[in-house]
């Protein structure tokens, strides 16, 4: 994947599983930094931006009550953007001090955030399973 088609943002708009390909985004972008150390800062900037504009937006949904028992998903949920959000701060900070270690950092948030997401996503599935074994009695 080239450089125009990673700092294409909206490739996330119209896909729902954005946990997934957010993880590989922040990788590819990172090693096409370290590959290329010449790149637009601005057309970066922008894109790592709007990216942090959908987060917050993920984010503002989830800030919401829960229902009563999913708590604790809304609070993982909100760990996981959290670590998206802050992985793209790294980014920026890459752009700026072009420290390695930042983007490292960044693949390390994004690689946390999959984990929770993860870890939701199977606890959801194994209480489905659960409820639908419930209702064959």
């Amino acid at each position: 994947m080239d450089m125009e088609a990673i700092l294409d943002t909206e490739q996330f708009s119209d896909n729902p599983e954005l946990k997934m390909d957010l993880k590989e985004y922040i990788k590819s972008l990172g090693d096409h930094l370290l590959c290329e150390p010449e790149f637009d800062n601005d057309k970066l900037s922008s894109a790592l931006d709007s990216l942090q504009n959908d987060i917050q937006e993920i984010r503002n949904h989830f800030n919401m009550d829960a229902p009563p028992g999913l708590e604790i998903v809304r609070d993982f949920m909100l760990e996981s953007l959290e670590l998206y959000y802050q992985s793209i701060d790294d980014m920026k900070d890459y752009i700026t001090t072009k420290d390695r270690d930042s983007l490292e950092i960044a693949v390390l948030k994004s690689e946390e955030a999959e984990d929770i997401i993860s870890a939701i996503d199977q606890v959801i599935q194994e209480h489905r399973d659960h409820l639908n074994s419930l209702s064959e009695y």
